[in-house]
């Protein structure tokens, strides 16, 4: 949720085109001692959207991988207002 907030702020700010754009604006990075580090010389969208993709792994981080990949065992379909929602 915070992830998409922050792609959203990017665009809300006016420093990305779109939601769309954000998906296939592509960034350049580093790892530096297991850290996500953003490249410098880019565009400020790309930067934007480095910084919350490099939050949002590093909140990753701090929690334990799953043991095991849980699998849906029935698929529920939300209701047309609801998926369409920020």
């Amino acid at each position: 949720m915070h992830h998409d907030k922050c792609y959203d702020a990017a665009v809300d700010a006016k420093i990305c085109y779109d939601v769309a754009w954000e998906y296939i604006d592509g960034y350049k990075w580093t790892c530096s001692n297991g850290t996500a580090v953003c490249a410098e010389k880019q565009t400020a969208c790309k930067t934007a959207l480095c910084a919350c993709d490099a939050a949002v792994v590093q909140c990753w981080s701090r929690h334990p991988k799953p043991e095991k990949k849980l699998k849906c065992n029935h698929i529920r379909k939300l209701p047309l207002p609801y998926r369409f929602q920020h």
